[in-house]
């Protein structure tokens, strides 16, 4: 794959591997963690498309040199466009000590089910 250089190695499976899930959850429960921060790992032209209201972007490419700037003192719910790239973002931070959960079906979902609280611009 492009940007992997000097692989030292791999595995073939997570068995007896230290594994923790990351907790999903709807967009109705956001609501249950105000003073979340609420991390947006779609690329800018996506987020400024449209995104949750006070939402924090940040590409999930960029997170493992950007990781200092995120509060450990704070849950972070994660989400991207539809869960793909959120889910690796929001299991990268949890391996790092972060308290994450994730919004189910993404940006999609949250536009689906609160289409009165999508933001436009800005980024």
């Amino acid at each position: 794959m492009v940007g992997l250089d000097n692989v030292v190695g791999y595995v073939n499976s997570v068995e007896g591997l230290d594994t923790k899930a990351v907790p999903p959850i709807q967009p109705s429960d956001v609501a249950q963690y105000p003073d979340a921060l609420i991390l947006d790992v779609r690329n800018k032209t996506e987020y400024q498309g449209g995104h949750i209201p006070g939402a924090t972007q940040l590409h999930a490419g960029r997170i493992a040199w950007k990781q200092t700037e995120l509060p450990k003192n704070r849950k972070i719910i994660v989400h991207c466009q539809s869960g793909a790239r959120s889910s690796a973002a929001a299991s990268y931070l949890g391996s790092e000590g972060y308290d994450v959960l994730e919004i189910a079906g993404g940006f999609e979902n949250w536009a689906k089910a609160k289409p009165e609280q999508v933001e436009k611009g800005q980024g």
